[in-house]
């Protein structure tokens, strides 16, 4: 037995040398490849460092240039600046001066005056539309050069639409009453129609617009409008009501009107039935105070009582 024992004991010693010969073979071998893994490896780093160097002095006298040209681009801009402030700044002081002075005597009904200020003004800032204005209305309503008026008035649209919108389209509608003047109804349409495009909510457009379109014809564009406008303010109804030049629309005007009157009525009504139908659960509900909505009720038919007598 203990002859047994012996045996394998020395056999599992012969299998322990032979796997640990194995294993230095393994170490050995590995070692070889990761001295030559390291040698490439270092010869490597030693290329993408050289290369790096390189690129990084590249890059850095490339971004130095550009960091000069910059430099030298800012203080030419700086330079330019104050080349343009000293140059423009007496100009504007002057333009503005004179328009003020214009205004003045604008405001004065002193309009020789105020055209030679005005005039002069423009010379030095071509491109203030608050003078260009001025000098529509003086031509239009004093001086009744319609050609000169139309000049400035579309002067002030052109100049005025990239700063005020709102300018812009006044400019237009009120080159839209020049053109009208003169019977160059389709010009006036397209006027408005323009200012629309820049400002649709200009109201005072709005309404102008509708006249043009009824005086080419134009009743559902018409009606549009003016529907717009009255929904917005019900005041442009008197307005239309009463304006001369839509003597061949009236029977529109009041067909608008009764048409409005009956939307507003069925609202209203609606609203009525609401109100009557909390009313009606809130007593089932042991609610004794009714007050507050009998007020409302009245309130509502107050209202469609009014629309009847002004409609």
């Amino acid at each position: 037995m203990q002859t047994q024992v012996k045996y394998e004991i020395q056999e599992l010693g012969k299998k322990a040398q032979s796997q640990l010969k194995k294993t230095d073979r393994v170490i050995a071998s590995n070692e070889l490849i990761a001295e030559k893994i390291s040698e490439v490896g270092s010869a490597l780093s030693s290329g993408f460092s050289a290369i790096d160097e390189g690129l990084r002095e590249l890059c850095f006298n490339i971004d130095a240039g550009f960091r000069e040209i910059g430099y030298k681009l800012d203080l030419l801009g700086h330079q330019l600046d104050l080349i343009r402030e000293i140059l423009e700044k007496p100009l504007d002081t002057q333009a503005r001066e004179l328009r003020k002075r214009g205004e003045f005597a604008y405001l004065n009904n002193w309009i020789d005056e105020a055209e030679i200020d005005l005039l002069e003004a423009e010379k030095k800032n071509y491109q203030d539309f608050l003078i260009h204005l001025m000098l529509g209305n003086i031509y239009f309503y004093h001086k009744y050069d319609f050609n000169k008026s139309l000049e400035y008035y579309q002067k002030a649209a052109k100049y005025a639409a990239p700063q005020s919108k709102k300018h812009a389209s006044y400019a237009l509608v009120c080159a839209a009453m020049v053109y009208y003047k003169g019977g160059r109804i389709a010009d006036a349409y397209h006027s408005t129609k323009l200012a629309l495009e820049l400002l649709p909510q200009d109201w005072n457009a709005v309404y102008h617009h509708a006249r043009y379109s009824a005086k080419m014809n134009y009743i559902d564009e018409f009606q549009k409008h003016l529907t717009q406008c009255i929904i917005n303010d019900p005041n442009w109804l008197l307005t239309a009501d009463n304006d001369l030049e839509l003597f061949n629309v009236k029977d529109k005007i009041h067909e608008i009107a009764l048409n409005l009157r009956d939307e507003k009525r069925c609202k209203v009504n609606k609203l009525i039935d609401k109100l009557v139908i909390v009313r009606k659960r809130a007593g089932e509900l042991g609610v004794t105070d009714f007050g507050s909505i009998n007020e409302a009720i009245k309130m509502r038919l107050i209202f469609i009582n009014l629309i009847a007598i002004l409609i």
